[in-house]
């Protein structure tokens, strides 16, 4: 292990047990489920940290649920017609905020394909109008 050879002396199961309850808490908590409800860049990130915690210390089905729903509630819901994301349209330093909002859903779309090599029902779960297509396409190509 990295810190090994530093001397440090950690327990890789208690760690682990210890990002078991984090991801639980991050599930279930009435902060965790604000989070994950959220329209904007607070849910996409939301998402990419429960994606990879759970996939981390291997629940699965908490990491296919967040695939299963990612196109809907993240895509169709943030990404207007034209290719921008509204809701983050109307915020103070709004660039900044896109560029965040865009880093997530990049990075929710590659772990999602990563993982579960991007299902037909993730790609249908999103419609793709024209004015739009080529951001669409470039996140679902990932």
């Amino acid at each position: 292990h990295l810190l090994s050879w530093l001397g440090v002396e950690i327990d890789l199961e208690a760690m682990r047990e210890w990002w078991v309850r984090w991801l639980d808490w991050l599930w279930t908590s009435k902060n965790g489920l604000d989070e994950r409800a959220a329209k904007n860049n607070h849910g996409s990130n939301y998402d990419v940290h429960v994606l990879a915690v759970a996939a981390y210390v291997g629940t699965m089905s908490v990491a296919a649920d967040v695939c299963s729903v990612a196109a809907h509630a993240r895509l169709d819901v943030q990404v207007g017609k034209n290719g921008t994301l509204p809701l983050e349209d109307s915020r103070t330093k709004s660039q900044g905020y896109h560029a965040y909002d865009t880093r997530a859903l990049l990075a929710l779309v590659g772990a999602c394909h990563k993982l579960f090599v991007m299902s037909e029902s993730f790609r249908k779960g999103v419609n793709f109008p024209g004015d739009n297509a080529n951001f669409l396409y470039l996140l679902h190509t990932i």
